[in-house]
């Protein structure tokens, strides 16, 4: 048990990871992700990340990157983007950030239908 726990901590330590400004999307929005290569090992590392997005049936290839960082580093990566169609037959959007090893990782976020505001008629008074 105590191997386990040890074996779970470690895989931890490396990782290719995002920073997302919201979780809560809408249709027509620009998606914003920004890549960090993560690395809380004694040794240097680096990855060939393929990035994609889900959006029901359709995939979006967004980007591929190679990031590399030193020990105990954090590594920036570069920002990617796209605006969220409208019509989507689901509503989550799901980024996938392909890497070598156990470096991946892979974000579910909700994405809703466009706001419509209806004002309706207006009487003139």
């Amino acid at each position: 048990q105590m191997l386990s726990k040890f074996l779970i901590r470690v895989k931890s330590l490396k990782s290719v990871s995002t920073k997302i400004a919201k979780f809560d999307w809408r249709e027509g929005d620009v998606f914003e992700a920004e890549l960090w290569l993560l690395n809380d090992s004694d040794k240097a590392i680096s990855a060939d990340v393929h990035v994609t997005a889900t959006l029901g049936d359709s995939t979006l290839e967004l980007i591929d990157w190679h990031g590399e960082t030193e020990a105990n580093a954090n590594r920036r990566g570069p920002t990617v983007r796209f605006i969220i169609p409208e019509g989507l037959s689901t509503n989550r959007i799901v980024l996938n950030l392909a890497a070598d090893g156990e470096l991946e990782s892979k974000y579910e976020l909700l994405c809703r239908n466009k706001l419509v505001v209806d004002y309706g008629r207006q009487l003139n008074v």
